[in-house]
């Protein structure tokens, strides 16, 4: 190509000619430089009927409009290039309260993905207070996995699980187990855990289990104030989960729990996460960032803003910052004996709770000890993961399904 011919067309444009000019060139500039988007965190809204303690989406009534939706989900296939499996998860707030978009959500990136020749994989995080026969039949038609934030027994999750006027939410959560058992089968639970939580996680896991909860995440709050000394009580309750875990499986209980199953000795594959990589999050005006981790605070939403689905994602010299990978930036990590196994944490909490992307906090990095200390003092555990599940006794919750011959029918299958 000849540069003086593309000169003189350029100082040709009209000026609104040449704005879509230089958005096209940096499309393509950013197309080359980035890996496929494959993920998807759409944000439908940030109003909740909870006022959990320690949610990190402020409460506030937005609600992301129809076309908001349709275009976030037109980018993700956009950008997705060849990528055959793409996943979709939607978050709030609580994403039931905007059930309608929800439902158009589901049936246009399932229209999209049938043109395509795609797959899409849903996920929907949700306190669980709403769910009704309708929302749960809707899932199960569509292939959506619920995934209940319910923090263990009631004492301990309506301590940061209350409504809007101040009441406990774990029974209104528990009465919606057995419908959703009945269609989904498999239950996944976040479980997220508190200073003043901490004790008797064990027993609490148990409980669930036996409430129909068949996998968990659990989810230590990093940002919370935990007081010198923490370590300690950390170390002793996940050696008791560890045990527990053990005899539930070895009992053929059909559980999973996040850490036991994958275990802690695979070598990371690079530094940071997948977060403004190959995974986005849109907020319910449009705004594209790494993640909805990022959406805790203003300043930190103002600094790692990329973008907008109406224009795609235009900050890449902010992209790059936030999912740098050189181990220059993570001195404090170049000389940890878990180096070659931890990814440095999330570059969100990171930033909360030390002032950087790239430095981790105490607790995270004493989580990493906890891990080793597991796999030396309770082997058993890990060994565990590896045997077949029993039939489960899902007549308990009407339902006369099982689990046959250790493996998980369509219906009833562990979360990805």
């Amino acid at each position: 190509m000849r540069l003086d011919v593309l000169d003189r067309g350029i100082k040709n444009l009209a000026p609104e000619d040449l704005q879509i000019l230089v958005r096209r060139i940096a499309h393509a500039v950013t197309r080359a430089s980035w890996p496929a988007i494959r993920k998807l965190e759409l944000v439908l809204t940030e109003d909740c009927n909870l006022r959990c303690d320690y949610c990190w989406i402020p409460k506030r009534p937005e609600y992301m409009p129809w076309e908001v939706a349709k275009r976030a989900i037109e980018f993700l296939f956009e950008e997705s290039r060849d990528a055959q499996d793409l996943e979709i998860t939607l978050f709030g707030g609580e994403p039931l309260l905007a059930w309608d978009v929800l439902v158009q959500s589901v049936e246009h990136a399932e229209h999209l993905a049938t043109a395509a020749g795609q797959r899409v994989h849903w996920a929907v995080t949700t306190n669980g207070t709403l769910l009704n026969e309708e929302r749960v039949r809707f899932a199960a038609q569509h292939g959506i996995n619920y995934l209940l934030s319910i923090d263990g027994d009631r004492d301990s999750h309506d301590r940061h699980r209350r409504t809007a006027d101040g009441h406990g939410s774990f029974d209104l959560v528990v009465a919606n187990i057995p419908a959703l058992k009945r269609v989904q089968g498999w239950l996944g639970a976040r479980m997220t855990v508190n200073p003043d939580t901490l004790s008797g996680l064990a027993a609490r896991v148990r409980l669930l289990a036996y409430l129909g909860i068949n996998q968990f995440l659990v989810a230590t709050n990093i940002t919370a104030d935990w007081p010198h000394g923490s370590e300690k009580a950390i170390k002793e309750e996940w050696i008791g989960l560890a045990h527990t875990y053990n005899e539930m499986r070895r009992r053929g209980w059909p559980i999973r729990i996040g850490g036991f199953e994958r275990g802690e000795d695979t070598e990371r594959k690079g530094w940071g996460c997948e977060a403004g990589q190959d995974k986005i999050a849109v907020t319910p005006s449009g705004d594209i960032y790494p993640c909805s981790r990022f959406l805790d605070a203003e300043w930190l939403r103002e600094n790692s803003r990329l973008g907008h689905v109406s224009v795609g994602i235009t900050a890449d010299r902010r992209r790059r910052e936030l999912t740098d990978t050189r181990e220059v930036i993570r001195y404090k990590c170049m000389r940890c004996r878990h180096k070659d196994r931890c990814t440095g944490s999330c570059p969100a909490t990171n930033w909360l709770t030390t002032g950087s992307p790239f430095v981790a906090p105490r607790i995270d990095c004493y989580l990493h000890d906890v891990g080793e200390t597991l796999k030396r003092e309770v082997p058993e555990a890990w060994e565990a993961s590896k045997i077949p599940y029993r039939p489960e006794p899902l007549a308990l919750f009407g339902d006369t399904r099982s689990l046959e011959d250790g493996t998980c029918p369509s219906t009833i299958r562990p979360l990805n």
